[in-house]
């Protein structure tokens, strides 16, 4: 039997394949997809040479975007819309992905009742066609991004919803959570527990916006975008990020993204020692380990 952690070639994001059970007929399970071009350099060639199931594909029993960031959504995006193009032509899809797990911004912040939240998908609506108001251009390079990484959680539900890929399919209200989590989740053997977010951060997310749409009302194009990636930039981003801790036999695996500044630089090297083996791997905010008594 199996249990270890790939990482794929990811450039400053994350990318990664869990593989667990027997040797000759191991499990997958993808966690996050990198930024532009990791799809097409690496993530795609690795699902080539996977193991082809009896459909003739080869299958993830989970496909995880932690959160919303461009280093770590962008190619899970590619790999969906890559399946789309396949299913409308009529072609096999690169691979099988039987569930998705991923609170994307909208999800967050469409559960808040108040007078100004139509303000926001007329926002997100511009950004899910990659267009910015004119008066944008000088808007920061930090805060078009962050936009840019809402619209791309959007993008990946509804590809999800349009391949019929259950997405985060067990939570109440849609949303990956601790204590909606209930029991761990079993993919043959593999247990998965959610950790977080938890859903008091959520809660208190949700109340943090429900505030900031009041000041949305009377503000400029420009100015909403900017509130909404100040917004995301601080909070959403941070707070809605899925961390999990994975089990298989005796071993343990914790996945997930580290807060932002809340880990010294020594943590982001790899180390080994006797009382188990630890990864860590990645960029600056991405982190896995794993521990086998």
């Amino acid at each position: 039997m199996i249990f270890s952690l790939e990482a794929l070639q990811a450039g400053a994001g994350d990318c990664l394949l869990l593989h667990f059970g027997p040797a000759k007929t191991p499990r997958f399970l993808l966690i996050d997809g990198g930024p532009a071009g990791i799809y097409a350099g690496s993530l795609k060639p690795r699902l080539q040479s996977l193991p082809k199931q009896a459909g003739g594909q080869p299958r993830l029993e989970l496909a995880l975007v932690s959160h919303i960031d461009d280093d770590h959504i962008h190619g899970v995006l590619d790999l969906l819309n890559g399946l789309v193009t396949a299913r409308d032509r009529s072609e096999p899809g690169l691979c099988e992905i039987r569930e998705l797990w991923h609170n994307s911004f909208d999800g967050l912040w469409s559960r808040v009742a108040g007078a100004h939240t139509a303000s926001v998908p007329n926002l997100l609506a511009s950004l899910e066609g990659g267009t910015f108001p004119a008066s944008d251009g000088d808007a920061p390079l930090r805060s078009r991004l962050v936009l840019a990484s809402v619209a791309q959680g959007g993008k990946v539900r509804a590809a999800a919803v349009a391949l019929g890929i259950p997405v985060n399919d067990g939570f109440a209200g849609g949303l990956v959570a601790a204590e909606k989590a209930g029991a761990p989740a079993d993919f043959d053997g593999l247990k998965l527990t959610v950790l977080g977010p938890r859903q008091g951060e959520l809660d208190d997310l949700r109340a943090l916006w429900a505030k900031e749409q009041a000041q949305l009302a009377l503000k400029s194009a420009k100015e909403k975008m900017a509130c909404l990636a100040d917004f995301a930039n601080r909070t959403a981003e941070n707070l809605s990020s899925i961390v999990l801790l994975a089990e298989f036999q005796q071993a343990r695996m914790l996945l997930g993204r580290l807060r932002r500044r809340s880990h010294p630089p020594e943590s982001r090297a790899a180390r080994n020692n006797e009382g188990g083996r630890h990864l860590r791997r990645g960029s600056d905010e991405g982190a896995a380990s794993c521990q086998q008594p």
